[in-house]
């Protein structure tokens, strides 16, 4: 890792300055060759989520979020990513998975630009092979269950793959429905992501 934004291929370094946030970038695209991870996968909580393949993915460590007033416990705030204010996520408050271990200064950054959104995460995100695909999803959370097409197992672990960008686009959605302050004049609105 080089200073604070070094990328990492394939493998995690551990933070050394744990004053500032520290940034590692996955990259599962790369050619490989039979039996080498080939997706990135994270957990919130039981569940185990896989990043879609070709999503931009930074994972910032000991992350400052800035709350809002006046909005849902799952959503604590925004986080600025090189000058991009961008959505950060609870799915463990949303999906009411709640655990009182969970790391609340971890994020996970999905795509870049003004599609950007972080989710708190358990640990690191790791790479997978993904060995099985499962005949039917197991059950799920209600919010969760639309967005979730199919599942794998792999090493005696169930796999989720997770459409990040609808569920995030109907959770955006309904923030805005039930806070209508953050849609017009104040909140997000007034805070857009610059792309830079």
């Amino acid at each position: 890792m080089q200073g604070n934004h070094g990328d990492v291929h394939d493998r995690w370094g551990s933070a050394t300055h744990l004053q500032q946030p520290t940034e590692a970038a996955l990259d599962a695209s790369s050619p490989r060759t039979r039996g080498q991870p080939n997706r990135f996968g994270f957990r919130v909580g039981q569940l185990r989520l896989l990043i879609t393949p070709q999503t931009f993915s930074v994972v910032v460590m000991q992350a400052v979020i800035y709350p809002l007033p006046n909005v849902p416990t799952w959503f604590p705030g925004v986080l600025n990513q090189r000058g991009n204010l961008l959505p950060v996520f609870d799915l463990h408050q949303l999906l009411d998975i709640e655990e009182r271990s969970h790391d609340k200064r971890t994020v996970l950054v999905l795509d870049q630009g003004s599609d950007a959104v972080g989710i708190l995460i358990d640990g690191m995100p790791q790479a997978l092979t993904l060995a099985q695909t499962l005949r039917h999803v197991p059950p799920l959370p209600e919010a969760l269950a639309a967005y979730v097409p199919t599942a794998y197992a792999t090493g005696g672990t169930v796999w989720l793959e997770f459409d990040h960008w609808g569920f995030f686009t109907a959770s955006g959605a309904q923030i805005a429905s039930e806070h209508p302050s953050l849609s017009g004049g104040g909140g997000l609105s007034s805070c857009p992501p610059r792309n830079t």
